[in-house]
């Protein structure tokens, strides 16, 4: 087996074991007997299980930044982002990303990460809209549906009301 389906294998496996087990009762062994992989596979290419953990959580909050970046190249006048790009990339993140999301912030996932993702979200929707007053409208939504169900559907909601707002009305 080649290094990245190897990798890819363990990665499938620590998520389906985060379904019904805490992150510090992950053993190799039990990742090694579900996958069908030897141990010396997995130390191969991760010291732990919580290295597994924490890999999944940097590249899925890498792809978020790099999206981010693509958003800040490609944002038109007034700051209004294009459709484009970025969003083919945010659609394959979700489709990557999304049982690790779900088992991450769950209840036998990492409040850690939550942190992390929080900071990353709160980053760009300061970005996309504090310079329009409206980061107090949206900073109780972030607190009501949870930062990844801001992030899966709140930016796009932000940019249709940005769009289709009424120029009379006056943002506080």
């Amino acid at each position: 087996m080649d290094k990245s389906s190897a990798k890819m294998l363990i990665r499938t496996t620590v998520v389906e074991l985060m379904e019904t087990t805490d992150i510090p009762d992950i053993t190799v062994t039990a990742v090694c007997k579900r996958s069908n992989l030897s141990r010396t596979t997995f130390y191969r290419y991760y010291p732990s299980v919580d290295a597994v953990v924490k890999e999944m959580g940097d590249d899925l909050l890498a792809s978020i930044r790099r999206t981010q970046e693509i958003d800040r190249r490609t944002q038109g006048l007034g700051g209004m982002r294009k459709t484009g790009t970025s969003d083919l990339i945010r659609a394959q993140i979700l489709y990557e990303y999304g049982p690790f999301i779900r088992v991450v912030t769950g209840v036998h996932g990492d409040p850690s990460f939550a942190y992390k993702a929080v900071a990353v979200i709160r980053e760009r929707l300061q970005e996309e809209v504090g310079s329009l007053g409206l980061i107090r409208m949206f900073s109780s939504s972030l607190c009501l549906r949870g930062s990844f169900g801001a992030l899966i559907t709140g930016l796009p909601s932000i940019r249709t009301l940005l769009q289709k707002r009424p120029t009379h009305v006056k943002f506080p």
